[in-house]
């Protein structure tokens, strides 16, 4: 796992990947798991999503007064996570939607 994170806001916003030999409908269900592990809670929402032509979902979790609004997206064999963790209603919703619609991984052309 490769991850980069940024604090701000009393938050923390994130971008990692893993490789795998294949990403499947287990490995995004472990993933989500282990996000919703790390800050002892429990799974709020979550949506299928397609984004920049990448498959994946959308995962909002809750602990206490923390909220993770997190994207898995699926590029071949790798995933990539897109994370924001915070205190709930630190970041308005509008940002955290900017961070996580503004992820593109390199190499890729914008569409």
């Amino acid at each position: 796992m490769h991850l980069w994170s940024a604090r701000a806001a009393d938050s923390v916003f994130a971008v990692g990947y893993a490789d795998y030999p294949a990403v499947d409908v287990r490995t995004l269900d472990s993933t989500r798991d282990a996000l919703v592990k790390n800050i002892g809670g429990r799974t709020l929402e979550e949506r299928p999503l397609v984004q920049i032509g990448l498959v994946g979902r959308e995962i909002v979790a809750e602990s206490g007064e923390t909220l993770l609004t997190a994207r898995l997206l699926v590029s071949g064999a790798r995933l990539y996570q897109i994370a924001v963790l915070g205190k709930r209603n630190a970041v308005a919703a509008a940002d955290i939607d900017l961070f996580l619609t503004s992820f593109q991984p390199l190499g890729r052309n914008p569409r």
